[in-house]
């Protein structure tokens, strides 16, 4: 519960303060960094339903036929095959799986999890204490890597990028066995997103503000990409998607490099994910979270229940 009151309040900050990013594995690179409630495949959606308690479903990406799949309050969901893998916070942020019909429900971990995301037939995962570990997809061969990540696993070629620290932190790269650690910027770096090359994130900096940056895999070739304050960052393809915070935090989109600065949504938005051709986010209505889906050019405004 912990980890998912601090999720949903980052998300909610931005009311307050392939074509997909990264390879193709459970879910994005850029839908993880958001709290993986919304992942595709196989021609369907998964995702979290807000309107009920945050259970698993599934649809076709026109809204028709759904599905609910369990009764657990279900985020980070990585699908791969016909298993998916989420974290249940219904019971304590520990990893479960189940089939893509709602069938052969397990649990995998007894450990309270921060982050989930499935990569090269093996699931990686973050405990208390900044540990990374990894286990094969039935839950057996665990192992912790380093204590280094805190947050926003994300998986380019094969190496690991994360955030140091609780939320956000510095810059790493790393092996996928978490060796070969290299510190890659001091930025406090959040809503990672490894994609094409690059690394895309989310940072105060040495400018100030909550920019958006990019960097090279390597480290070099920092660059500030906007002068908006930003959140909830997914690289999808060429377009980068955000939060702007200078402009009550309504969804926004521009170029890798900053330009074509565009509003998609004039809803104070959160949470933004990229499935099936449209955008899924959170929003707050009646107080309560919902979430809401728009084509990639913001029309087609439609509830997610």
């Amino acid at each position: 519960m912990k980890k998912a009151m601090v999720l949903l309040l980052a998300c909610v900050v931005c009311l307050s303060f392939t074509a997909c990013s990264g390879n193709a594995q459970g879910n994005t690179n850029g839908n993880l960094a958001n709290g993986g409630y919304v992942a595709t495949a196989g021609g369907r959606i998964y995702y979290s339903n807000q309107s009920d308690g945050g259970k698993l479903y599934s649809m076709k990406p026109d809204g028709s036929n759904k599905k609910k799949l369990n009764d657990d309050s279900t985020y980070y969901i990585n699908v791969v095959d016909n298993r998916i893998y989420y974290i249940n916070d219904s019971d304590g942020e520990k990893i479960y799986s189940i089939n893509t019909d709602g069938s052969d429900r397990q649990k995998l971990t007894d450990d309270m999890v921060y982050f989930l995301r499935e990569a090269g037939g093996r699931l990686y995962y973050i405990i208390p204490g900044n540990c990374l570990c990894s286990m094969k997809p039935d839950g057996s061969d665990k192992k912790k890597l380093n204590y280094v990540c805190g947050d926003y696993i994300n998986v380019m070629g094969n190496r690991i990028y994360c955030a140091a620290g609780n939320a956000a932190g510095p810059l790493y790269s790393m092996n996928m066995d978490g060796g070969d650690l290299k510190k890659l910027s001091d930025d406090t770096a959040a809503y990672i997103n490894a994609a094409g090359g690059k690394i895309y994130y989310v940072s105060a900096g040495v400018e100030g503000g909550t920019h958006i940056y990019s960097i090279n895999a390597d480290g070099s070739n920092r660059k500030q990409l906007n002068e908006d304050i930003s959140g909830d960052l997914n690289v999808v393809g060429n377009r980068l998607y955000y939060c702007n915070g200078s402009d009550g935090y309504k969804l926004y989109v521009m170029n890798l490099d900053g330009s074509g600065q565009r509003k998609l949504s004039d809803d104070p938005g959160s949470c933004i994910h990229v499935a099936g051709g449209r955008i899924y986010y959170l929003t707050r209505d009646s107080g309560n979270s919902a979430m809401y889906s728009i084509n990639l050019d913001g029309s087609d405004r439609q509830p997610v229940n």
